[in-house]
């Protein structure tokens, strides 16, 4: 979603223009687009939580042609980090309690149609929330083969083919939650077919279809 932050969707601008108190990032990946956030929180005033199953990490080659994992840890004032995932942190959430929401997680209809009946409620009324990856997934569903419940701990060995990294003897680390994988599956309505049939009375105040798609919608009641 960093793609989007300051052109195509431009979640800066939508930020700018509605002015949150509070803003929700679902799906951080690797911080990108967290990084981004927390720097317009100290000029926009908003506090941020971010949740996320996966820890934020990069990968670095050494002089000696090793590939290394680095952790990623962010510390702001304006920051609640949680590990979890989505829609299990979204049920204890406080109704009408979140003003704008950046979603960004496991590009499935099974997955987002949990996402967003959640959101119904927890989105005060007139929020935004900006989904991405609304072109890249418009007619099929996204599956991670490792699961999206997990981090990549070390990487064993790699290729590098045409400037693409290609890691292989991948270890992860999981939250404890089991990665749906036959619910997922088993659903054959694509990714975002599921605003339609959850939120049909949203208003989209904004969509495109650069950078993977992405559309930002007006909770109206």
């Amino acid at each position: 979603m960093h793609n989007h932050f300051e052109s195509y969707l431009n979640i800066k601008d939508l930020l700018q223009s509605y002015c949150p108190n509070t803003v929700l990032e679902l799906g951080a990946n690797r911080g990108e687009n967290t990084a981004n956030l927390l720097k317009a929180s100290e000029e926009l005033g908003y506090k941020l939580t971010v949740v996320s199953p996966e820890y934020p990490y990069w990968t670095e080659l050494s002089d000696t042609n090793q590939l290394h994992i680095r952790r990623c840890r962010f510390e702001h004032v304006n920051l609640n980090w949680i590990y979890g995932v989505s829609y299990i942190e979204l049920s204890s959430m406080d109704d009408e309690s979140i003003d704008f929401c950046i979603l960004d997680t496991d590009h499935n209809y099974w997955t987002l149609e949990k996402e967003l009946i959640e959101l119904k409620r927890v989105m005060s009324e007139g929020g935004i929330v900006a989904i991405h990856d609304t072109e890249e997934f418009s007619d099929r569903n996204g599956v991670q083969d490792l699961g999206y419940f997990s981090s990549v701990d070390s990487i064993g060995s790699y290729s590098i083919r045409e400037n693409v990294l290609y890691p292989s003897d991948v270890k992860v680390s999981r939250i404890g939650v089991d990665y749906p994988i036959d619910k997922i599956l088993a659903e054959k309505r694509p990714y975002p077919q599921a605003i339609n049939d959850i939120v049909p009375e949203w208003t989209v105040v904004r969509e495109t279809k650069e950078s993977s798609g992405a559309v930002a919608l007006l909770k109206v009641i």
